[in-house]
């Protein structure tokens, strides 16, 4: 597993690319870690709880 807590991995991903999707920062981790492409989708959710509760992201509306 990466040193890594979830809202890092985000912030990385995003600084990276700018504004992602949920599915484009699922698409980035797992693309440089590995370990979240053979484990269990069990980390998107974490992802996604992460986004949720973190006031450094924030939810956009699509253009």
């Amino acid at each position: 597993k990466p040193p890594y807590t979830y809202t890092e991995l985000i912030e990385q991903a995003l600084s990276e690319k700018g504004p992602l999707t949920v599915a484009e920062i699922y698409r980035w981790i797992s693309e440089r870690f590995p370990y979240f492409k053979a484990n269990d989708d069990r980390w998107k959710n974490s992802v996604r709880h992460n986004l949720s509760i973190s006031p450094h992201f924030r939810k956009s509306v699509k253009a």
